[in-house]
């Protein structure tokens, strides 16, 4: 259900962004979108991020709770929604920021989400991080089955 506690914002961007459509507010705390009859949704979620169907149109919860509550930014190259402790499906507008998309793909790698075999591997000879699992292929034949394993 929603929480009382949280505080509720109706701004431009939200509109612009999802093409002219009005009336909608969405929590800061990013849990819940309300809909101008009222109703309240969290959405589903989708891929690890919650999403809404707004106009006929799905729109990920993280992408409003920015445009609502996030100041624009200067730099036009800065289009991507990042979720600063990389769990997409924490939408606080305090664990969003507004970045590139080369500083999204260095924050992935740093956190986890993307995997890097040679780095994962890497940091596994200074000790720090264990090999990835490996998969072996046998070609050895056993003598007593006569059977390739």
């Amino acid at each position: 259900m929603v929480d009382a506690e949280q505080h509720w914002c109706v701004r431009a961007h939200p509109s612009a962004f999802v093409g002219g459509v009005s009336g909608y507010s969405v929590s800061q705390f990013g849990g819940w979108v309300q809909f101008p009859t009222g109703q309240f949704s969290n959405g589903h979620q989708q891929h690890g991020r919650h999403s809404i169907m707004i106009g006929g149109k799905h729109y990920y919860v993280h992408r409003l709770v920015a445009h609502t509550h996030l100041p624009p930014t200067d730099d036009p190259n800065k289009t991507i929604v990042n979720h600063m402790d990389g769990n997409p499906s924490n939408n606080d507008f305090t664990n969003l920021e507004w970045v590139t998309t080369g500083e999204n793909n260095r924050h992935a790698h740093a956190t986890g989400p993307c995997y890097n075999r040679r780095e994962q591997q890497a940091r596994a000879r200074d000790g720090t991080l264990p090999p990835p699992p490996r998969t072996h292929v046998l070609s050895q034949r056993d003598e007593d089955t006569d059977v390739s394993v």
